[in-house]
């Protein structure tokens, strides 16, 4: 997430340059697109941390402890059925941003000059499209599995 972050950084601080400089029509949209698009990342990445991230120290936590919700006194108000859910709907968002990042590449023709933050921008964006890809892979290989067995090993209900 801290790689998606910084990319997202990044690329806010080139926008912001862009945007002060007088571009053809097609070159603002995709400027406006993708700042849009980049606050969408951001915000997700910041969700991420600050929800998703502590669930899964707790999983981890109750994982390690053999705790066993089947047995918990009271009613759980983890809402780990919930969190699974999220989990897997956030999933298929960066798959749609996904394909809207290559959507939105305008080609760079040859006879057309571009300023050199308007290039890094587009580099910018392919590396943030590879890092999203990542993170989209690693999550629905990986922490969807896992998340799911341990919910399964410590008897989640909910």
């Amino acid at each position: 997430y801290q790689a998606t972050d910084s990319l997202c950084s990044k690329s806010f601080a080139m926008v912001n340059e862009l945007k002060k400089i007088e571009l053809n029509q097609a070159n603002s949209n995709y400027i406006l697109l993708y700042d849009k698009l980049v606050h969408e990342i951001s915000n997700f990445i910041q969700t991420r941390k600050q929800y998703f991230m502590p669930y899964l120290r707790e999983l981890y936590t109750k994982d390690a402890s053999n705790h066993n919700c089947a047995s918990c006194s009271g009613r759980c108000s983890v809402q780990h059925t919930a969190k699974l859910i999220e989990l897997k709907e956030s999933i298929n968002w960066v798959h749609s941003v996904l394909n809207k990042l290559q959507m939105m590449s305008l080609p760079l023709y040859s006879e057309t000059k571009y300023t050199e933050t308007y290039k890094a921008l587009r580099s910018e964006m392919a590396a943030l499209e590879n890092s999203l890809s990542e993170l989209f892979f690693v999550e629905e290989t990986y922490l969807v599995p896992r998340v799911s067995a341990v919910q399964t090993k410590i008897n989640v209900h909910n």
